[in-house]
């Protein structure tokens, strides 16, 4: 008998259900969420949550895939709890992979509602974090795409694809963007999007059912912030430059002149990146070694790949343009807007941390003085299944 009343308390133990268990049928996800300055209250919050038997095969392009609801308020957290004005159902944010805010409030700087995304045990801080540029935020929720046909799921991948193939977005989600707020030697920036065409023909099923969409959303680079405070974007070329200086590139493709209006483009596949910062006679230096290794991609020019020469050249070449490539990027964030958004400035605490604790306190300034160096090392490995380019013929 004892050892049957054992028994049943294991099965009462291991068999109960979770205590905050919810029913599929009870909740709808969270894909996405906007936030603009309200008309009337101080934030406008959307929402984009997913409609499931839109997604079935046997009914794709009869429904909607998703369903974008907005409310006003001088609350986000109490907006996020206060959706169910509209929706049915309780709202689940855990799945939630974009969130974009209009470029107006980020010039404002109306973004104390972050505190919210950091504290509440539901959200999770992985999801990318965007900037609007040319519409409000609520209009990137609403433009539909035949691939991936809810839109904030569409944005998501979007984003990591551009990363992994040529690194035209900074890979920014709110854990980074927190960790370069509180950092004295990093300045935040977040992912710029925009939408080009018609917001208003975008927001339609038919959008979808078009070889030649009348709406997409596009990546657009970089926009800076000084705390809180919007100060400006950089275009998407210097995002690139921005993945490299952080050593996070993965992959990229970059174009040389070989030649009198002649081009060459080499697949990068591999970076290295080694930042060294010190003070010397009370300025700040910083060097810059970025090893690269690719694969001749294009050639125009008459070149002989088969000659071991003929690499070392193209190798220059490639190395001396993307060195003045990058010169630019850090020139433009030096002289323009005086902000270290590579993180110099961690660097700098690290490497000599006496140094840096004497102009933490304005280090942007000692950022915009600095006297940096960039070396760049690029080794072509091969030049895939070119042997003798075209244009060797046609000389």
């Amino acid at each position: 008998m004892k050892n049957l009343c054992r028994l049943l308390l294991i099965f009462v133990i291991f068999l109960t259900g979770c205590w905050d268990a919810q029913e599929l049928n009870e909740i709808s996800l969270v894909t996405g969420i906007a936030i603009d300055k309200g008309k009337e209250y101080k934030y406008e919050l959307t929402v984009e949550v997913l409609n499931p038997p839109a997604l079935e095969a046997e009914v794709a392009g009869s429904q909607t895939a998703s369903i974008v609801f907005s409310l006003e308020g001088d609350s986000i957290a109490e907006l996020a709890k206060k959706m169910n004005v509209g929706y049915t159902r309780k709202l689940k944010f855990s799945h939630m992979r974009v969130v974009v805010i209009s470029k107006e409030l980020a010039k404002e700087g109306l973004l104390e509602f972050i505190d919210f995304f950091e504290g509440d045990r539901e959200i999770r801080s992985d999801f990318n974090f965007l900037v609007a540029d040319n519409v409000r935020a609520s209009d990137v929720l609403k433009i539909t795409y035949p691939i991936q046909r809810v839109s904030s799921l569409k944005l998501h991948v979007q984003l990591d694809t551009m990363v992994d193939e040529w690194g035209g977005d900074p890979d920014i989600r709110l854990k980074d963007f927190l960790r370069a707020l509180v950092s004295p030697g990093r300045e935040p920036v977040l992912s710029i999007i925009k939408v080009k065409g018609s917001v208003t023909k975008g927001n339609t099923l038919e959008n979808m059912e078009k070889i030649d969409l009348d709406a997409i959303a596009e990546t657009e680079g970089l926009a800076i912030f000084k705390g809180l405070e919007y100060q400006g974007n950089l275009p998407i070329n210097h995002t690139r430059n921005y993945l490299l200086l952080q050593d996070k590139l993965k992959n990229t493709s970059i174009t040389a002149a070989c030649g009198e209006n002649k081009v060459m483009t080499s697949r990068i596949y591999n970076s290295n990146t080694e930042v060294k910062a010190y003070y010397k006679n009370q300025i700040p230096h910083i060097n810059i070694d970025i090893d690269l290794e690719g694969r001749i991609d294009l050639i125009q020019c008459p070149k002989d790949v088969k000659k071991i020469k003929t690499y070392l050249e193209l190798e220059e070449k490639f190395g001396k343009s993307f060195k003045a490539d990058i010169e630019k990027t850090i020139e433009i964030l030096q002289e323009e807007y005086q902000l270290d958004i590579f993180g110099f400035g961690e660097h700098m605490e690290r490497q000599a941390y006496d140094d840096f604790k004497k102009v933490e306190d304005h280090w942007d300034k000692e950022f915009a003085r600095a006297e940096i160096t960039v070396n760049v090392y690029l080794k072509l490995r091969r030049s895939g299944l070119i042997t003798n380019p075209v244009f060797e013929d046609i000389k």
